[in-house]
Parts: C-alpha cells; structure tokens; sequence
C-alpha cells in the first residue's frame, strides 16, 4: 500500500496567498471601520476586529503567519531527508533553516523578539526608524545568516536560488524595513494611528507572501528533483536512493525560455503603477476628496485586480491584442472621457450616480487586464510564479520611480510613459510590427493635444460642479503625490486655488477666512514670530506679515507652493515681502523636531476630509504645537463648521484644544461660513478688540464666545484623538450630503 497525495506548487501558493491578502485586507478595513464607529471596549464588533488585526498578537492572522512558517520548516526538514536519502551536499544547512523557521514560527507565536525592545531602546537611545530596537539586532542575524548560507544559496539550482531570494527579500523587507517605517510612524504620531497600523499592515502581509513564496520555491524544487516523493515501502532490490519510508525519483530535465511573458508582466506592474496614480488622483478630486472616496477608490481598484484573475484562465489568447488596444485608448483619455462623463451626470441632476458608476468602470477598464498575465502564464506553464511575481515586482518599483520623476512635470508625460510601456506588451503578445506603429502613432498624437483637451476637459468639470462662469480656462493643473492641484480663472480674471477639487481660495469666502484667521490674530497680537501651517493661497501670511517680525509657512506640498507663487502673487505678495519663509515639510514632523518658538501659529488646513488632515485637530498635534508657542502665543484653529451645540465636530476640535489651553474664544463669522477657535495660556486681546477688528476689517455680523460659553457648549464632547477619527466619516458624510442634495 503506497500514499501518494499529487500536489500542485503553483495552486498550493495561490491558495496561501490568497487568504494572506484577504487576512491583510479585512484587518485594515477592521481597523478603519474601528476608528469610524468607535465601538465599545466590550463589544462583539470591537473583540471580532481585535481577533483579525494582522497587528495584534492572539490574532488569526498571528496564526495563521506561524502556521505559515511552520508549514515551511517542515518542508526544509523533509527536504533534508530526501537531500540525505540521496547523498547530497548541504543536508546540515537545510537542517539548520529548518531549526530556525520553527523558532521563526514560535516568535510569530510567542513575540518572543518584541522582549528586546525595551532594554535595547533604554540602552542604545534609540528613535525614528530604530523606535523598536529590535530590529537592530534582526539585521544582524540576517547578515551572520546570510554569510554562513552565501555559499549554500550559490550552489542551488538558478530557478530555486531566485525563488529563495525573492522570498528572502519579501520576508526582511517586511520584517526589518517596513517595521522600520512603521517604527518611525509610532514615533512621528506619539502610538498607534491608523497610518500606522496600514504600514503595519502591509509588513504583516510582506512576511506572508514571503513564507508564500519560499513554500512555492520549496515545492518547485522538489518537482525539479524529484517526481514525486512517496510515502511507501521500498523493496531492498530497488535501485532508486532510499531513506525509511522515503522513495526518491529522479526527473528528466526540462527548460524554458521565458522572454516574452518577463516583458510583459515587468510592463504590467509598471503601467499598473502609473495607472492607478491617475486614477486615484483623478477620482478623488471628480468625487470631491474625502476618506470615503479614498476608500471607494481602492476597494474597486482591487476588485479589478481579482477580476482580472478570475478570467485568466477564460479569457481566450486571441482577445488579448484587441482588449489591449482599447485599454491603451481608454487609459489615455482617461482623465478626459471620466470628468465629462461626471459633469454629464450632475448635469441632469444624478452627481450621486457618479459614486457607483465610476468605481464600476475602474473595476472593467482600469486594472483588470494587467491583472490577467501574471496567473495566465503561471497556470500555463510559461513562467514560474516567484520569477513571474519578483519581475512584476520590479516593474512596479520602476513605474514608482518614473512617478517620482514625472509626477510633477505633467500627465502627458506620465502617459507617454504609459503609452511605451503597453505597446512594448502588445509586441511581445505578437502584434504585428505595422498595427504596433499605427497604434503608437494615434497614441502620439492624442499625446500631442492631451494638454488642450486636459485643460479645457477640467475647466468644463469646474463649471459644471463648482459653478465656476462659462468660459473659465484651467491654468495650471498637475498631480503631486499628496493630491490634484488646480488653478482657474473667469472670464473676470479671478483666480481659483483648487485641491483635490475642494476650493481653498478664489471665492468671497475663502478670502474672509483668511482674514479671520490670520488679518485678525496677526493685528491683535503683534507677533514677533509667527508661523502658518498649509500654505495655499499664502494671503493669509501676507496678512499676518503686516504686523509680525517673521512669518513662516510650513507645507508639505511643493506644487501648492509652485502654483501660489506663480498664480497668486497678487494676493500674498511672495516677490515683495522680505520677512517671511517656506519650510517644505509635514506639519507634525516640524513641531516635533523644531526649536522655535511662536507667539502666533494659524492653522490653515481643510476639513477633516481624510484621516491624514484629521491628525492635524487630534490632541497629539495640538500638544506639539502647545509646546512651541510662547506665554501668550495663541493657535488659531479652524472649527470647519458653525460652533453650537448640535454641531458635533466643531465641539469636538474644541474639546481637544480646552485641555490644553486656559482661554479658548470663538468667533462664528457669516462671511467666512465656519467657526474659529483662538486658544492661549492667556489671550493678549479681549472680545472688545475682536469685536472693533471684526468691524474694522467688514465684517457686519457674527458671533463670540468667550471661555466659559465656549465650554459650556462643548459639554461632553470627546476630544479627537488618532484612535477616535470618526471625525473624519461626519465631515465627509455631512459634504457628500450637501452636494448630492443640490
């Protein structure tokens, strides 16, 4: 009787995989939603999200990593055996992988390497990226481990060494790179954040599919070797080696050129890249740039991609040159063709139609066909998948650095690099050399009027959803990495700052909120030092240098500033004013390693439209400000909405400042539609002197409560901290309302 279980590398892999990305998925979407609903401690909901947090400890996906590297020591153990049945060199070294993947195993288990962390960090001094100081001794024992294994890893068959480094690199990637990033995140945001439980999160699932594909390579070279490894007893006549109950075949050799599929999957995780960057940027501004919308677009971008993998093995050959020709001209007008088709849509009244539509076809023309060649030619036999996979990988670390490089000059030469990337898979899917040319040609020339069709396409988006006049013409528009960054101007020669497709100025009332938060505070307190954190428009600084000895404006975007000093020179006077600064930088990581002090910082910010924006009102943000304003420095802080009692947000910014400040004023002013909080150890005005410059610079009515008002309608409103960022669903709820209820 012989126990013979057939056992598929490549299903085996995609099986692991699978469920390490489902795991890695729903902890992050466990986690958001934890911070949007703000469950209690004891609830079944909060102890479900717990139990599948890829960060926490006693979790599923805990188990299931050590599983995983469990699984694998077994297979090296085995692999041994059979290397020691047939008298080959090495057995030690697999042995000893074997020895150090079951203790890899039990500290996914046990965290027994979290235990360095202290005592390392206490002795060392360490911060920023070496927060978790474990790490430190981490990449020692993969260098001892590296050294001891070079010659080992050199002596293995090409394709098993690949796959062993891919896997390797995956792995310590994740588990000493990635936790260093995420070390710095817990050390910029002061603890866990939601930022850096999605790093955390993406290191988790790099070990993973690290384990994942070291499997994969451990049954592949198991097939190259060997044709099957049987449980059964071996005659003594047999020639075949032999170990216990371990009988050993020998294959014949196989070999495989696989040019054609390398350059088509490295061209398709570059242009998944360069298209997804489009797309993100482009939807979050059509769909008005909140959290949901960020949300929305990457759940429908992943819903392409496993669409894609669904019909890799459906999808005839034959459909690929023509699907891929379409997906070349849809991709190229994308920008164009999906800003018309929305403000169609608000045109007859149905804009709200556009949040399902739009993420519908991200699903069938975005990613999906990239998605279909790497499990097409894996199943086919064209291609082994840690080759396949680690050739994709670097292709989309080139499609990154190509965004860094042209990111900022312009989308026609990101499309160009675009355009190169999916003629050259239509050449290695065999079109012919005249329909490659044609097709290049027509793309070159869409490429040629892409800029005209770009800014007239964007400036009809604006007319029709931001009721800007007819006859606007778009400026400047660009994507940086942080979001879409437009200017407009009228037939009037007024000028618009939009980011994200949110105005930041241009209209009546953003200028007046410039005055509140900057004209104001800037005349009463005279500063000596004062700083602006978000730079928009940059008037407000231009309003406060009138009266301070030195202004500094801190903004992590540098298109921002590009397009203020170039568009809005008018307004804050960048060519003439001698007493101010630009610090390119995010605003948290300049509080925490500044060593200035302030005795104004206004805060002008946006809403609370993502959970990057909603750190900048969290209580960890308002403490490092806290600690840089002189005695009687104020922060002016924007309430984003009308302060009063039904007002859940506005009360909430409020509560977070009250703890940390004696005197909290706030002014409601009708010109500029929101609240603003002016917070101090002790105001150096009082409500007659913002009463007379309130009136003195236009404004007719409005509203101030002083200290005790301020905190009587704040009542029990719970301060916003990085672990409580519902902020962030009740502003956007509140916007996406307001604009599907015109």
């Amino acid at each position: 009787m012989s126990l013979v279980i057939p056992i598929r590398a490549r299903t085996v892999a995609l099986i692991l995989g699978l469920i390490a990305v489902y795991l890695a998925a729903q902890s992050i979407a466990g986690r958001y939603l934890e911070d949007a609903v703000r469950a209690d401690a004891s609830s079944l909901f909060l102890n479900f999200v717990r139990t599948v947090n890829v960060n926490r400890e006693a979790s599923i996906p805990a188990w299931y990593s050590s599983a995983l590297l469990l699984g694998a020591a077994g297979l090296m153990a085995l692999t041994a055996a059979v290397k020691r049945a047939c008298r080959e060199p090495f057995i030690r070294h697999w042995f000893g992988l074997a020895v150090i993947f079951v203790y890899l195993s039990l500290d996914e288990a046990a965290a027994l390497h979290e235990n360095l962390t202290e005592p390392l960090q206490t002795a060392l001094d360490t911060s920023g990226y070496l927060t978790f100081a474990w790490v430190i001794v981490g990449a020692i024992f993969v260098g001892v481990v590296g050294l001891v294994y070079l010659r080992f890893l050199l002596a293995l068959p090409r394709r098993t060494r690949t796959g062993m480094i891919a896997a390797g690199a995956l792995y310590v990637g994740g588990a000493l790179v990635i936790e260093a990033i995420s070390a710095n995140q817990w050390y910029q945001d002061d603890g866990t954040s939601l930022l850096y439980s999605a790093i955390g999160t993406v290191e988790e699932l790099c070990e993973m599919l690290g384990v994942v594909v070291l499997i994969y390579t451990l049954l592949d070279h198991w097939q190259q070797m060997l044709v099957n490894v049987q449980l059964q007893p071996v005659p003594p006549a047999s020639d075949a080696p032999r170990s216990g109950l371990l009988a050993v075949v020998k294959p014949s050799p196989r070999r495989w050129q696989p040019s054609r599929p390398l350059v088509i999957v490295f061209f398709g995780g570059a242009n998944l890249m360069l298209v997804q960057w489009v797309l993100a940027r482009e939807m979050t501004a059509l769909l008005l740039g909140t959290e949901l919308v960020i949300l929305l677009v990457s759940v429908a971008y992943f819903a392409g991609l496993s669409l894609g993998y669904f019909l890799a093995g459906r999808l005839p050959r034959s459909w690929l040159l023509p699907i891929g020709a379409v997906t070349l001209a849809l991709h190229l007008a994308l920008p164009v063709w999906f800003r018309l088709l929305v403000a169609g849509l608000d045109a007859v009244g149905e804009y709200a139609a556009a949040y399902i539509l739009l993420p519908l076809l991200t699903v069938l023309v975005v990613p999906a066909f990239y998605s279909v060649f790497l499990p097409l030619f894996a199943d086919a036999g064209e291609g082994k998948l840690p080759t396949l996979y680690a050739v994709e990988l670097a292709g989309s670390a080139c499609g990154v650095l190509a965004l860094f490089l042209l990111g900022g000059v312009s989308l026609p030469a990101i499309l160009l690099a675009y355009a190169i990337g999916l003629v050259a898979i239509l050449l290695a899917l065999r079109l012919r050399p005249l329909y490659a040319a044609l097709l290049a040609g027509a793309a070159a020339l869409w490429l040629a009027v892409l800029p005209a069709a770009n800014a007239w396409s964007n400036a009809r988006w604006y007319e029709q959803l931001q009721g800007l006049p007819a006859g606007t013409q778009t400026l400047y528009t660009a994507y940086s990495p942080y979001q879409k960054v437009d200017v407009l101007q009228d037939p009037d020669g007024s000028r618009y700052l939009y980011l994200d497709g949110l105005n930041h100025y241009g209209t009546y009332s953003g200028q007046r909120l410039n005055v509140v938060m900057g004209l104001i505070p800037g005349m009463l307190a005279r500063p000596n030092n004062a700083l602006v954190a978000g730079a928009g428009s940059m008037q407000m600084e231009a309003m406060i240098a009138d009266f301070a000895g030195h202004v500094t404006t801190v903004e992590i975007d540098p298109l921002v500033v590009e397009a203020s000093r170039r568009y809005f020179a008018d307004a804050n006077r960048m060519d003439t004013l001698t007493n101010r600064s630009i610090v390119i930088d995010d605003a948290k990581h300049f509080f925490a390693n500044t060593d200035d002090r302030y005795d104004l910082v206004a805060m002008d910010i946006p809403a609370a439209y993502s959970i990057q924006t909603a750190t900048l009102y969290a209580e960890p943000f308002v403490s490092a400000v806290k600690a840089r304003l002189n005695f009687g420095g104020v922060l002016v802080a924007n309430l984003t909405s009308d302060f009063e009692p039904g007002d859940l947000v506005s009360r909430r910014i409020v509560a977070t400042l009250l703890p940390y400040f004696d005197d909290v004023m706030v002014v409601t002013a009708e010109s500029a539609g929101w609240s603003f909080a002016y917070a101090s150890d002790d105001l150096p005005f009082t409500r007659q002197d913002v009463e007379n410059a309130l009136r003195q610079t236009g404004e007719t009515s409005f509203v101030i409560f002083e200290t005790p008002a301020v905190r009587a309608i704040a009542g029990e409103a719970a301060p916003v901290t990085l672990d409580t960022m519902d902020i962030v669903l009740h502003v956007s709820l509140d916007w996406l309302r307001s604009r599907w209820g015109e």
